[in-house]
């Protein structure tokens, strides 16, 4: 596994990824994490999907990981335009890595906020892809026009300091239906042990700042009310995948929604599969290595198209 390093060209900020490269790859796969998390998580999966022989390549997003803003500052991407600002600059990373790994066909896997982040990847770099892997895909709520309003006004409140009112409004409905609850995170597993690590890594569950949260509102309405996609490959095959249980991405109902969502810009080739008795990081819950056969599957059928 290989550190990358690269300056974004909008502020100078610096984002750290990691880079598998086996001999010989098939494709590359992308993997754009979550919020309030970081791409060392991913590492296990990463791991194995070049051990079966695809290049990996896993950024943290700007104000994650080993990559926060300014050095210091968790749950922040820029100054403006924080959202548009980060997808360019993994653009800008994956071009990068494809000066090591030379021209591949790319994959992109996308989990919670991830998800988000690739499809406006999507609706930007379209003809970059080979296909798209959404895992917990965030739910879309009218509610978030409410947010968007409420986080401006924090922004000039708090400046870059973590927005705790942001934080309970959007994390603590996610809780209620698992009460009593012994954790703020039990919705992420049903497997108590990677509840347990989550709380305890220093760099997952932050309190995000009120601009970090004002930039995932608009990706939010980058993702479902965009008003100009231009869909190019209609049959470019995406797939979602979720629990059961999984309430950040609405259950079936909201994954039914993001389903919807893709078909009317125009997307012709969308699936979707439900995991049974889980809930949200697929990844990490006691059927992972079901999900990640599945995965490898799915890549292995479209590569082979």
């Amino acid at each position: 596994m290989e550190i990358i390093t690269t300056q974004s060209e909008f502020d100078g900020q610096m984002i750290v990824s990691s880079l598998y490269l086996p001999a010989n790859p098939k494709a590359m796969v992308v993997i754009f994490h979550g919020l309030m998390e970081h791409r060392h998580r991913y590492a296990d999966f990463a791991q194995k999907l070049c051990d079966a022989g695809y290049a990996v390549l896993s950024p943290d997003h700007r104000g994650h990981g080993d990559s926060p803003y300014d050095g210091k500052i968790f749950g922040y991407f820029a100054d403006h335009n924080g959202w548009v600002v980060n997808v360019e600059d993994l653009q800008r990373i994956i071009y990068q890595a494809k000066i090591k790994t030379g021209m591949l066909d790319i994959i992109l896997f996308g989990h919670s906020m991830g998800s988000l982040f690739a499809r406006s990847y999507l609706r930007r770099y379209e003809n970059e892809l080979s296909g798209v892997y959404l895992s917990g895909s965030s739910a879309y709520s009218p509610m978030v026009y409410v947010g968007q309003l409420l986080a401006n006004l924090l922004v000039v409140l708090r400046g870059k300091k973590p927005c705790p009112l942001l934080f309970h409004m959007i994390f603590d409905a996610f809780n209620k239906p698992f009460a009593p609850n012994r954790t703020p995170f039990d919705w992420l597993s049903v497997d108590t042990e990677n509840v347990d690590r989550y709380i305890a890594d220093p760099r997952c569950g932050f309190v995000s700042t009120a601009k970090g949260y004002r930039d995932l509102f608009d990706g939010l309405l980058d993702v479902y009310k965009s008003k100009d996609w231009s869909v190019m490959r209609p049959m470019l095959p995406i797939h979602f995948v979720t629990g059961q249980f999984d309430v950040p991405a609405g259950l079936q109902k909201g994954v039914d929604f993001a389903v919807d969502a893709l078909k009317k810009e125009g997307y012709r080739n969308l699936t979707s599969k439900i995991y049974p008795d889980v809930r949200h990081e697929l990844l990490q819950e006691q059927n992972k290595e079901q999900v990640i056969q599945d995965f490898l599957l799915w890549c292995e059928d479209i590569l082979s198209k």
